[in-house]
């Protein structure tokens, strides 16, 4: 076995193959971070435009109690509107606030604006639900769990799906390559070597040298077994120092590896491992059935 391993190192080390995959994952590293940057910019403006146009919403609710209290003669139901206003302009003072804190990159700002926000947007609901446009009950009481969460932690508002922060950055990055998607391209690039021999003299060759015959199938999956491992790190490194120099926050301090992810039960290291013991382990199992399906369909082909 320790022959057949040295013969397929050999192989591969004379091939073009590990130096366009070290060159293939850099540049995919590049691109991905570059995109993410995008989308986090995007998501800023989208979060601002929303915020505004939700700032309208309520505003517009105010100018319609003002309106009704100024035109009403029942003093029971003038009041029972005024209780209604105090809570809609707080609602409202709180999404002006978030506005203000997205404007000045102030995340601890942003979050206490969120909070003030929630809280009178659920009580808006209960009192004057003909007024209240801040959302469903259900969805304010999650962002006020959520922000809540955030500043008793004391960690930055981020959208965990779209994030330039080393911790969120390299879990998304990891899902990616441990995609399905990813996974058949890997074993496709890194098959082509042994395709190639099987299908070619060298079949015949191996043989004749190599018994019993499947350690040369054994060699070469624990070969690219380790060459995915080796291009796993690679990747998560690049992708690592990408974010500790120009990994910026959506508005203002860290994300922590420790965090609990929004919307699950799992921190950021949690999910990063999981991720990446799936990529390696979906690529391992995978590139076995393959290289098998290649083997038999040569033996089909001599009959």
């Amino acid at each position: 076995m320790k022959h057949v391993l040295w013969f397929e190192s050999r192989r591969l080390y004379h091939s073009w193959m590990l130096s366009g995959l070290v060159m293939l994952t850099m540049v995919m590293t590049g691109i991905f971070f570059w995109f993410t940057q995008v989308e986090v910019n995007q998501y800023r403006v989208q979060l601002q435009q929303e915020l505004i146009q939700q700032d309208t919403r309520w505003g517009q609710a105010i100018n319609t109690l003002r309106s009704l209290i100024k035109d009403s003669d029942d003093q029971a139901q003038k009041k029972q509107m005024q209780d209604q206003l105090r809570t809609v302009i707080a609602a409202d003072d709180g999404i002006a606030a978030q506005i203000d804190a997205l404007k000045k990159r102030q995340s601890p700002a942003f979050l206490a604006g969120g909070l003030r926000a929630a809280r009178y947007g659920i009580e808006a609901n209960q009192n004057a639900p003909a007024y209240a446009v801040g959302g469903s009950t259900q969805q304010l009481q999650l962002q006020e769990k959520q922000y809540r969460a955030l500043t008793k932690a004391r960690q930055a508002f981020e959208n965990p799906d779209e994030t330039l922060q080393v911790p969120g950055l390299l879990v998304n990055w990891q899902k990616l390559l441990a995609s399905p998607a990813t996974l058949v391209l890997v074993v496709l690039i890194l098959s082509t070597l042994w395709v190639i021999a099987v299908f070619t003299p060298n079949q015949q060759w191996m043989q004749l040298n190599v018994q019993p015959g499947w350690y040369w199938l054994v060699a070469n999956w624990l070969l690219m077994s380790g060459l995915w491992a080796g291009m796993l790190l690679l990747a998560n490194g690049m992708m690592y120092l990408l974010g500790q120099l120009w990994g910026q926050p959506l508005l203002s301090g860290r994300m922590s590896w420790h965090a609990v992810r929004t919307g699950t039960q799992v921190t950021n290291i949690q999910a990063w491992l999981a991720a990446l013991a799936q990529g390696w382990l979906f690529f391992v199992g995978g590139y076995g059935m393959w290289l098998i399906f290649t083997q038999q369909v040569q033996r089909w082909r001599r009959w």
